[in-house]
């Protein structure tokens, strides 16, 4: 059983699905996945996740930022 299945509602596993259906252009289900992250935390930050992540690769984390502001999450 994966991560996601065992831990539906933590920050990273939300994090990960608004991202991907960004990604995937489903516009309208990475919005609903950023609620999620907003009924979790309601005081997520973009910039504050963004500065605890341990990316190495900043181009990486960089595309993040971009999907979760694109899902109408902000800093």
């Amino acid at each position: 059983m994966g991560y996601a299945r065992l831990f539906p509602d933590t920050i990273d596993v939300l994090v990960t699905l608004c991202c991907d259906y960004g990604y995937c252009a489903m516009p309208k289900v990475a919005r609903a996945a950023a609620g999620q992250i907003r009924a979790v935390d309601p005081a997520f930050s973009v910039r504050r996740y963004a500065q605890s992540q341990p990316y190495e690769d900043q181009a990486v984390l960089g595309h993040i930022v971009e999907s979760l502001r694109q899902a109408g999450l902000s800093d």
